[in-house]
């Protein structure tokens, strides 16, 4: 069976980018990552919490298929520990 064609890491941030802004509301972030592998993009996302005093960037890391552009996963990335 032929493997179908992976999304572009453009189409994979923008699927991340849209997951972030329907799950949270936030409309703005930045992409500060990417991470090719066989069969998914690793994204990370850079954004400020809107309603915050001293705003300080938070990262959220995204997982999404190569092939359907499904959001695989979503976790916090604590830049703190590295």
């Amino acid at each position: 069976m032929p493997k179908k064609k992976k999304i572009d890491v453009k189409t994979a941030a923008i699927i991340a980018k849209k997951y972030l802004e329907e799950l949270t509301g936030i409309k703005t972030s930045t992409v500060e990552e990417t991470v090719s592998s066989e069969d998914f993009w690793i994204i990370t996302l850079g954004y400020v919490e809107p309603h915050e005093l001293f705003p300080d960037k938070n990262y959220k890391v995204f997982k999404v298929d190569g092939s359907s552009g499904e959001v695989v996963s979503m976790e916090i990335k604590d830049i703190s520990k590295e």
